[in-house]
């Protein structure tokens, strides 16, 4: 009977470290692309035509954050920092919430999907 004590204690711990193993800035999809037309890209400025809760639209734009090049590919990173993708990376173009382009180090065109960013009242905002 200690030894099942002793093993649900075990899995007790194991579970909660694996809880907070989790990462602290999860990231949620982009949903400007459901309310946003228009939608176009130069460097990493993100620009769009969305609507606002009046009904009426306005244009707005957004510099897209945490997209870097790794080894060719397109990632996405952390939404605090900074890209860095538009330095390395060519043909750049957007389609909905994917973004592609031809990226140094690689032999393709690769794409991401951008996360987190919204339309609040007609402005792209993360």
């Amino acid at each position: 009977m200690n030894l099942i004590k002793l093993s649900g204690l075990s899995a007790s711990i194991v579970l909660s470290f694996s809880i907070f193993q989790q990462p602290s800035h999860a990231q949620k999809a982009s949903t400007f692309a459901t309310s946003c037309t228009d939608i176009s890209i130069n460097g990493a400025q993100l620009s769009a035509t969305c609507n606002k809760k009046n009904g009426t639209t306005q244009r707005t734009s957004i510099t897209i954050k945490g997209v870097h090049n790794q080894n060719g590919q397109l990632v996405q990173g952390n939404l605090k920092e900074q890209s860095t993708f538009n330095r390395t990376c060519t043909g750049i173009s957007i389609k909905g919430d994917e973004l592609s382009a031809n990226c140094r180090g690689g032999n393709q065109p690769s794409s991401v999907t951008l996360l987190g960013i919204d339309n609040n009242d007609g402005n792209l905002t993360y």
